[in-house]
């Protein structure tokens, strides 16, 4: 795999919450790994929304394991986020590290190639998940307004989010 084309996500959503079960299995997954900050819970909040909790639920009913994986240096809230989901969590990843994502694959109990990494940022969630031999998709951060970088680092991943699109289309027709 290229240097490139370990940038460009199997998947592209609005939100985690557009992910269903369903589409999980289609894809091969058997667990996800899942960014916390602009994919489960905005930075200004310090709860996952009622949406993000249903979907946890539903994913968990079908018996798709999860845990997160985050280069937060702000445990608690991670900590609160993640008990609220009952899920398991790591702090510190140093995505696009392969590490978080293999202690993922291995607290799940899945190989590398069943686990998909949800995130928002392409430089960071979709190379460290391609690194550790893992799937990726990409969400739309939620609160992106919030902070002027992330819009301009945004701009830099568009191509990578459209090649995802291309990747699809060449796949379907």
């Amino acid at each position: 795999m290229s240097v490139f084309s370990k940038l460009i996500p199997e998947a592209e959503f609005h939100s985690v919450c557009d992910i269903s079960a369903d589409v999980l299995r289609e894809m091969g997954v058997k667990a996800v790994a899942l960014d916390n900050d602009n994919t489960l819970a905005k930075y200004s909040e310090g709860a996952p929304s009622p949406e993000v909790k249903a979907w946890m639920d539903d994913i968990r009913a079908a018996g798709i394991g999860a845990v997160i994986v985050s280069n937060t240096h702000h445990p608690a809230r991670l900590g609160r986020i993640a008990d609220e989901l009952g899920i398991a969590w790591r702090d510190r990843c140093a995505k696009p590290s392969a590490k978080g994502f293999r202690w993922a694959a291995e607290t799940l109990g899945v190989q590398p190639r069943e686990l998909l990494s949800i995130g928002d940022q392409v430089f960071t969630d979709v190379l460290g998940a391609h690194r550790a031999g893992a799937k990726a998709a990409i969400v739309y951060p939620r609160g992106m307004s919030e902070n002027f970088l992330f819009r301009v680092r945004r701009f830099f991943e568009l191509p990578f989010i459209a090649a995802c699109g291309r990747r699809k289309r060449r796949k379907n027709g």
